[in-house]
């Protein structure tokens, strides 16, 4: 982990436990195992309950007639969806993601469902965060599962092991698409020797956040942290076959709101 900007270690720690608890893993049972199938992040729009994840995550979960989920708060609980009570809407069909897809999709959820979910995580705000106005620094952290660092149980091959990991980004790019009604983040996680990961896959549907830290007096260290949604990852780069994965790519707010829009647009039909 690099050293936070400004703040200690500690609280920058509360801020990624914060932004995890917005956050799951999705995971399929199949032939008696248990496998990573990417990760979501539960938000409210419209005084509404959902699941934003990457279309090509959500293509492959569908087929099931449920889905797990997982809820990760200090320990790990998990519930089940079916998959026709989830209302699905996406920008468009993705199979395979490339640089320019628009990998988004947004599944409403039934209250008795959210109703799980809201018992052990939380769900965030998207359109009503404000962002500080003076800032002592920002942090960047992308949220999700990462399957290299999952195991089995060497006693119960059943059991599946793994983490829901803020991973630090040490790097930030933006660009704008409007001719698409798109915007991309490529977001470069912050190189740590000491760290086993080095492959992001697994983080697909999970989250971009900032963590901006806003003085304050009354908090401790004098600041509180902000965390901003900023968007979805769905895709990771290198520059060659025989090159480390050394970039996570995202689609930010711009290609969100246009979802949403698209959501909006079809409850009038």
């Amino acid at each position: 982990m690099p050293p936070p900007k400004v703040v200690s270690t500690e609280r920058y720690s509360d801020a990624c436990r914060f932004v995890c608890k917005h956050s799951i893993a999705f995971l399929e049972e199949r032939d008696g195992l248990v496998h990573l199938r990417g990760s979501g992040t539960l938000v409210t729009i419209d005084a509404k309950k959902f699941i934003l994840t990457a279309n090509h995550v959500w293509r492959t979960l569908r087929k099931k007639t449920k889905i797990c989920i997982t809820m990760i708060d200090k320990i790990i609980h998990k519930t089940e969806i079916y998959v026709a009570a989830l209302e699905e809407c996406s920008l468009s069909e993705v199979p395979k993601p490339d640089l320019l897809s628009a990998d988004l999709t947004l599944l409403a959820i039934n209250p008795i469902d959210h109703g799980r979910l809201d018992a052990r995580l939380s769900f965030y705000g998207f359109l009503h965060e404000k962002r500080g106005q003076a800032d002592l620094a920002n942090d960047y952290v992308i949220i999700g599962t990462p399957g290299q660092v999952a195991t089995y149980d060497p006693i119960d091959p059943t059991i599946l092991n793994f983490e829901l990991r803020a991973t630090p980004v040490g790097k930030i790019e933006e660009e704008n698409h409007p001719d698409l009604g798109l915007d991309f983040f490529t977001v470069y996680p912050y190189a740590d020797q000491n760290s086993p990961l080095y492959n992001y896959e697994g983080l697909s549907g999970g989250g971009l956040w900032e963590l901006s830290y806003v003085p304050d007096e009354t908090a401790i260290e004098g600041f509180r942290y902000e965390p901003m949604f900023l968007g979805v990852n769905f895709l990771q780069q290198r520059e060659g076959t025989t090159k480390p994965w050394e970039k996570v790519r995202c689609l930010g707010r711009r290609a969100v709101q246009s979802l949403i829009n698209k959501y909006r647009q079809e409850k009038k039909k």
